[in-house]
């Protein structure tokens, strides 16, 4: 992400016409440890429901591709998971700055599936995290960069949590700080009424 923020800050790809995220897998595998009927993920009333619990999505294109105007969603519940909160949902977002943007969320891909594209004028971003890959390419084919980094997965949270420690100690400032995550949560929100209501809702 940090990497994708710096490419959209260069400049590299031009003005960011259009943002795609993808975050998909079977809710029974999550934590296969518990029963998943009887996680929060499962209740709407702790707060679960793939728009809340897959809001990670929402939270990084806010963190690189600015404040949020409008939103609109589809959601869906999965019977057959035994759960009552949502299990699928189809997001649109409209950025302030005319960007659109997308976000499919599910509990049903039988494949952990996770990646986002952001399309720019002159070129494309691609990450795809099952593959650890970040690509660029550029409308004239002169340059497509292909990129791979470390696949020991457990170093973000390590890292996350010297992080933290850090911002403790005061010898850093949060990445993420309140106001970043409470317009995260808004936003949610604003986007499980756009389901509700069936209508676009603008985000004040």
């Amino acid at each position: 992400m940090q990497a994708i923020k710096k490419l959209v800050q260069s400049k590299k790809i031009g003005k960011i016409l259009f943002y795609d995220a993808y975050e998909g897998w079977y809710l029974p595998n999550w934590r296969p440890w518990q029963n998943h009927k009887k996680s929060y993920t499962s209740s709407e009333k702790l707060g679960g429901g793939i728009i809340l619990d897959g809001s990670h999505e929402l939270n990084y294109l806010q963190w690189i591709g600015g404040n949020i105007h409008e939103v609109f969603c589809y959601d869906k519940k999965i019977p057959s998971l035994g759960v009552k909160s949502e299990g699928l949902a189809e997001i649109l977002l409209k950025f302030e700055s005319k960007a659109i943007g997308h976000i499919h969320l599910d509990f049903i891909n039988p494949n952990y599936t996770r990646r986002c594209e952001i399309i720019g004028e002159k070129g494309s971003i691609k990450w795809n995290f099952e593959q650890k890959t970040l690509e660029l390419k550029m409308n004239n084919h002169k340059k497509n960069i292909i990129k791979k980094y470390g696949t020991d997965t457990n170093q973000m949270y390590l890292d996350e949590l010297k992080h933290v420690i850090k911002c403790i100690k005061k010898q850093s400032q949060n990445l993420i700080n309140l106001e970043d995550a409470k317009n995260t949560l808004k936003i949610s929100l604003d986007i499980k009424k756009s389901a509700k209501l069936n209508k676009v809702i603008k985000i004040k």
